[in-house]
């Protein structure tokens, strides 16, 4: 069996943005990453859009700096057998295979299962 390292948990993720809406229509606009409270314009195309939201107030509303918050799932982490930290994503029927040794575990308790060619069909 695998030892737990750190259970599954929800994380939380907040992201600063620089964001405008067109008028008229709040599903339509620009967004662009910041830092220390700069716009991160990575693309030409980026620095178009922005220059262009700034230079048409009459077009866009300006939200201003805006937070973005996510929620996300980690995975376990665990220690196999082998001495392998691995992550128990649970992406083959709720199982994770070690790749160091190979070994497959349950990804909700760590638990050590046979390989999947030895699974049998559950019979009611």
């Amino acid at each position: 069996m695998a030892k737990i390292i750190k259970k599954a948990h929800t994380e939380k993720s907040v992201e600063l943005r620089r964001e405008f809406r067109r008028k008229g229509d709040p599903n339509s606009g620009f967004s662009f990453a910041v830092s220390d409270r700069v716009p991160i314009l990575a693309i030409p195309e980026a620095e178009v859009n922005y220059n262009w939201c700034l230079q048409h107030p009459e077009e866009v509303d300006d939200l201003g700096i805006v937070e973005k918050v996510t929620f996300g799932k980690v995975s376990t982490l665990a220690m196999c057998e082998c001495g392998e930290e691995i992550w128990l994503t649970g992406r083959y029927y709720n199982t994770t295979q070690c790749p160091n040794c190979g070994r497959w575990h349950c990804s909700t308790s760590g638990q050590e299962l046979n390989p999947p060619d030895e699974w049998t069909e559950m019979r009611r």
